[in-house]
């Protein structure tokens, strides 16, 4: 007897992730972001997979290519996801990220017009702000760690993306520094280096970067 699941267009998105996960068995186990690129194709995750080569974004990065195992994918669909359903945020991250993708396959080209649009400022505004330090954590001006942290660059292009490219390019000088400040700070730093998908730290992490650019009156572009 040959046992087979049959898993059809109008079966529930997590049913089928969970499946695909249980069945995920081979020499190298797929990661969530491998089987949510298989679960959830369409129009939303091709435009994923084509913002990951743009090159401002790999140079934010700091490598010419996309890395291994669809890490910089999942970046950007968290980034997204935040961007647009921050308040909705609950653990487990998986779900939430598999929600939004759902959603933004359905969401019609005008919607992935503004997420692209989107992506494009908050990768310009990282680099206006940070340069090769973005993403990375600092220690008086200079990077102080040579791999990304994610929860941080989560922020940065969550926060950053939201904001008008002029005014900051302006009062860079400002907002370097008081970021760099707060990169300094113990409970800051708690929520980019420990439990970063609790809900909380996720919403202070970014309440906290939000704080600092209202403070020096960079005007938003997006709410």
């Amino acid at each position: 007897m040959i046992r087979a699941i049959i898993i059809t267009d109008e079966s529930h998105e997590s049913m089928k992730f969970e499946v695909f996960e249980r069945l995920n068995s081979g020499s190298m186990a797929l990661n969530a972001q491998e089987i949510r690129n298989s679960t959830h194709r369409g129009p939303f995750m091709d435009m994923i997979n084509e913002l990951v080569h743009e090159q401002p974004f790999r140079r934010a990065i700091g490598q010419k290519l996309p890395r291994k195992r669809m890490v910089d994918n999942e970046l950007l669909i968290r980034f997204l996801a935040l961007s647009y359903r921050l308040e909705d945020y609950r653990p487990p991250l998986d779900r939430f990220l598999n929600d939004f993708a759902k959603w933004s396959n359905a969401a019609g080209p005008q919607n992935l017009d503004e997420q692209r649009w989107r992506f494009h400022s908050a990768v310009n505004n990282a680099l206006v702000v940070w340069g090769p330090s973005a993403f990375r954590l600092t220690l008086d001006g200079v990077r102080s760690e040579r791999n990304i942290n994610r929860a941080l660059a989560e922020t940065q292009l969550v926060t950053l993306g939201a904001r008008d490219e002029e005014s900051l390019a302006d009062q860079r000088g400002e907002v370097e520094n008081r970021l760099r400040q707060l990169h300094e700070n113990a409970e800051f730093l708690d929520t980019i280096q420990r439990a970063t998908g609790d809900r909380h730290r996720t919403l202070l992490r970014i309440a906290n970067y939000e704080a600092v650019l209202d403070a020096v009156g960079i005007a938003r572009v997006f709410k």
